[in-house]
């Protein structure tokens, strides 16, 4: 009979394959943009179709979901990290040439501080306060999600935000989520109110480091979507640049 190594040390195999589903779902989304940011395939019905969805309130909707689903795994994996302040550096290095690269392509709406800012922010953050503010590890995960939903609901009811010419005040607003008036970017996670989720996954990772979820949650397994879940950052990194290319050719071949 072959051993079961215990919760903290074997890998959980749900969290793969969610991550997995959600790195997918967020090309197909990224795949879309670009169709119609570029207008490849313009006059095609098909195209017509995905910018109208892209506007609709089940696409934002399901968007909000993958996107929390995938914050709160990165949450519940930093107790899987051996150190989560060296974890977001390559988080953070991805992302500065993500702000290059879109500031060549797309120069009025490139990307400032999209989900791999925010998401290599909250792994410095966890892991500053693993070191200095342990007390902030020990709020528990639904007091989190409370905070998430209470300052999403508010960035929304909000139609107008302070303004200010200070460039520091402006970038302080930009990373807390009321941007002032003319802010552009093409992919924009603010800090706050994503880092309360990132926490809330954390505290639900002490559950699951800890062998609380049923027996399935840790020996499920879809090979494929493990596979891109075991290697978000590659792949998430190298999507765009691909898809870019693919949608070039294709949107000629089928011009």
């Amino acid at each position: 009979m072959p051993l079961i190594r215990p919760a903290e040390k074997r890998r959980v195999q749900m969290l793969d394959d969610l991550r997995g589903a959600c790195i997918l779902l967020m090309i197909v989304q990224h795949t879309l943009y670009l169709m119609q940011q570029f207008h490849f395939f313009q006059d095609n019905a098909f195209a017509e179709f995905c910018a109208y969805f892209l506007q609709t309130p089940l696409y934002q909707a399901l968007w909000l979901m993958v996107v929390s689903v995938f914050f709160l795994i990165a949450g519940i994996v930093s107790h899987y990290s051996h150190s989560n302040l060296k974890r977001c550096i390559p988080v953070l290095v991805v992302a500065a040439g993500v702000t290059a690269v879109t500031y060549l392509m797309l120069p009025e709406e490139f990307i400032k501080f999209g989900v791999l800012h925010c998401m290599g922010a909250c792994m410095l953050l966890y892991g500053l306060a693993e070191r200095f503010c342990r007390a902030l590890l020990r709020v528990p995960f639904w007091a989190w999600l409370v905070l998430f939903v209470l300052y999403l609901t508010a960035t929304h009811m909000f139609s107008t935000y302070p303004q200010t010419n200070n460039m520091v005040f402006r970038a302080l607003l930009v990373l807390v989520g009321f941007p002032p008036a003319g802010f552009l970017s093409a992919d924009y996670f603010p800090l706050f109110p994503w880092v309360f989720l990132f926490f809330a996954g954390a505290g639900l990772g002490r559950f699951v480091k800890a062998g609380k979820f049923p027996g399935w949650f840790y020996t499920a397994k879809c090979p494929p979507l493990a596979f891109v879940g075991r290697h978000p950052l590659v792949i998430y990194a190298a999507h765009q640049p691909v898809v870019y290319l693919l949608l070039s050719v294709l949107s000629r071949v089928f011009a």
